[in-house]
């Protein structure tokens, strides 16, 4: 069970940004990104990963957490069937409300276009159409409940791998490749917790490799929106395994903010903090708001006005630039506590199918926290990635309602957790 600690994914993440990549980009590339040579930056970004990585730890280890049982007191969703069914509505409704903002051009996973004037005309453009847009992270939740559903022995594995298709179009088309680490990551924490496995390292070391060529496939050919242009992919594997690791240049990035800040560019407090509480409010309602400037500010500064656009910096940059050196201990102390806490949290609850949901949708969504120094948007993010899933399990007898409804009753739909034994409802009343 260890080995799917909250511990075991940081040092995963680590290992990719601040180890592998680097190697792999100053082996067989130049060091240079976008017009700027990025290599002296790597020393100073290092002394920041290394300090936010020993404040994680002394907060993982050092600030233990208590171990109690929640208000419900062990209450456990034993209703299989109604598991697929959540599983089968959480897909419906995003998949609605993604169709509502996009009509069919938002499946085109190789390019092709639609002809689709019917749609068209009816494709929702107003003041939420991001909110409608964001839905499509439902099918994270959604999947991951019909593949956990599957394994308790409900549903069926031909649904669930047409909802995954649908699922990999979309995102493809999207472009954005967060979230196939977020599906993919929450499917391989279900499947070996629920069986209680270890991973095959060797197998895990393979696929991993195609995993992350196939990164480097699609952000070589992605048009955000558009899906893949084939095309333009003249690489072997070997090109696309190394770009693959592009994504990791974000790390040197990260060392030039270090750099530049606050020489160059001021520190700039709870601006974050304040752009995110603003995010949720739609442009169209508040146009001056400017959520992501401080952002764009920061990156013009490491690669000039021209050539920023697509850049990012790693969490730690971002709290260095809020409250400097001591920010980033905080910080990461805390981050580390919130872990534990949610292991501890998760081991408590193992036996709980929403529980397995809540935290393999959590745990990934470290990858978006750390990868991402952009408050506001992680923030938003988290909301339609992890929040769905902590609202299943914080209110179990409303979401059971709602997913039998219409459906024959079933005898018992939880169990009670008595002095660690576990009392079926039925039996519990029958005693008393």
């Amino acid at each position: 069970m260890s080995m799917w600690s909250p511990e075991c994914f940081i040092a995963a993440i680590y290992l990719y940004y601040t180890v592998l990549g680097p190697i792999v980009i100053r082996h067989f590339g130049t060091g240079v990104d976008r017009g700027v040579d990025m290599r002296p930056y790597y020393l100073i970004a290092w002394a920041g990963a290394i300090v936010g990585l020993l404040s994680w730890i002394a907060g993982y280890h050092l600030a233990r957490t208590k171990k109690r049982r929640p208000p419900r007191a062990g209450l456990v969703w034993t209703d299989n069937l109604g598991l697929a069914r959540l599983g089968h509505l959480l897909n419906l409704a995003g998949l609605l409300a993604y169709i509502a903002t996009t009509g069919l051009a938002g499946f085109q996973p190789t390019g092709s276009t639609f002809d689709d004037p019917t749609l068209g005309g009816v494709v929702y453009q107003g003041a939420f159409a991001n909110y409608f847009a964001l839905t499509i992270n439902f099918l994270i939740a959604g999947c991951s409940v019909l593949f956990l559903s599957r394994l308790r022995g409900a549903g069926s594995w031909a649904s669930l791998s047409v909802w995954l298709l649908i699922t990999l179009v979309i995102y493809t088309t999207a472009g954005f490749r967060y979230r196939l680490v977020l599906l993919t990551g929450g499917l391989v924490f279900i499947y070996h917790l629920h069986h209680r496995k270890r991973p095959n390292l060797i197998l895990f070391a393979v696929l991993g490799v195609l995993f992350v060529a196939a990164m480097g496939l699609i952000g070589a050919t992605r048009s955000y929106g558009s899906g893949l242009d084939l095309s333009r992919r003249h690489q072997s594997f070997g090109d696309s395994l190394v770009g693959g690791f592009g994504e990791s240049t974000i790390f040197a990035t990260s060392g030039a903010v270090l750099t530049h800040v606050p020489e160059d560019r001021p520190l700039i407090w709870a601006e974050p903090i304040k752009q995110t509480l603003l995010m949720p409010v739609p442009s169209r309602l508040f146009p001056e708001k400017s959520t992501n400037a401080y952002l764009i500010e920061t990156l013009m500064t490491v690669y000039g006005p021209s050539n920023y656009f697509g850049a990012a910096y790693m969490f730690f940059a971002e709290i260095y630039q809020m409250f400097w050196w001591p920010g980033i201990v905080v910080a990461y102390f805390v981050l580390g506590w919130v872990c534990r806490w949610l292991w501890e949290w998760f081991r408590l609850r193992e036996q709980d199918p929403l529980a397995l949901i809540v935290y393999g949708a959590a745990i990934p969504f470290l990858y978006v926290l750390m990868s991402r120094g952009y408050l506001p948007q992680v923030v938003m993010l988290f909301g339609f990635s992890v929040v769905p899933a902590v609202v299943l399990y914080l209110w179990p007898q409303a979401t059971m309602q709602f997913v039998r409804v219409g459906m024959r009753p079933l005898e018992s739909v939880g169990l009670r957790v008595r002095e660690g034994k576990p009392v079926a409802n039925g039996a519990k009343r029958r005693a008393g």
